[in-house]
């Protein structure tokens, strides 16, 4: 029945999911095609070239935030309606669990948060990569290698890939479980989850905070045989194990949270 309510999810979201992705790479074309012109017409001499291309790129990194905001807006409400409003009403009269139920709208958000930071990467590559685009991006790149020794730039690039769609899940995960939280008040459900959420990042910073920089300030000495790119590793492999430990602990918050409440109502 999981699978069932799964291609259901998907099938209520897809038109919004799907255009959100397809505008973010889209960007990412038009971006590209207008850093080339910027160098093919060489008006980066002058210094209106010069506010173009800046204005360019913090244009680009807006939109780009714009999108990935519009894209975890739209899930979580999403999440909200079909679980805690009439409009959820229907799935919980089929023959499914209340965990089936809220499960299969975590896991439909999650692998849609992975589409869009895909999108979000093919984006910024296309823009950067395009031939002829942004000045000293190819200079940049043989610098990269150049210093990066026997380290492998790619399996580097995908494991940040890798920890970049983790956090994303996290992130989302965390709102699902304010939101789970916000519904066992009793009036004001929706003010519960943003206190709820408020309060849960502020612990979750601290918590990130002294993971990946608590060695700087308590054991600096610690760090003196580290280049930068095993540094970069090491932060990567906490960055996966907080975000698997923050996805599992919050889906199980949020499940058993869900059945409490949903059963009593």
């Amino acid at each position: 029945m999981l699978g069932t309510l799964i291609k259901h999810e998907f099938k209520n979201t897809w038109v919004i999911m799907s255009l959100i992705c397809a505008i973010t790479i889209a960007i990412g074309l038009v971006g590209g095609l207008f850093f080339k012109f910027l160098v093919a017409s060489e008006s980066l001499e002058d210094g209106v070239g010069q506010f173009l291309l800046v204005f360019g790129i913090l244009g680009f990194a807006m939109v780009l935030s714009a999108l990935h905001m519009a894209s975890v807006i739209y899930l979580v409400v999403h999440y909200y309606k079909s679980l805690y409003t009439s409009q959820g009403y229907l799935s919980f009269t089929l023959p499914a669990s209340i965990t089936e139920v809220v499960s299969s709208r975590m896991i439909t958000g999650c692998v849609w948060s992975a589409l869009v930071s895909l999108s979000m990467g093919l984006c910024i590559f296309s823009a950067v990569t395009i031939p002829g685009g942004l000045p000293y991006v190819k200079e940049f790149l043989d610098d990269l290698m150049s210093v990066s020794g026997d380290y492998n730039v790619s399996v580097l690039a995908l494991q940040c890939a890798f920890a970049w769609i983790l956090r994303s899940f996290a992130t989302l995960m965390t709102y699902f479980f304010c939101i789970s939280i916000g519904q066992l008040w009793s009036k004001h459900k929706i003010l519960g989850a943003v206190l709820c959420y408020f309060a849960t990042s502020f612990v979750l910073m601290i918590i990130s905070f002294s993971l990946n920089y608590g060695n700087l300030f308590f054991s600096p000495e610690s760090l003196g045989g580290y280049d930068g790119f095993s540094y970069l590793t090491e932060m990567l492999v906490k960055t996966v194990v907080y975000s698997v430990t923050l996805i599992a602990v919050f889906y199980g918050a949020s499940i058993f949270t869900s059945n409490k409440q949903l059963n009593l109502d």
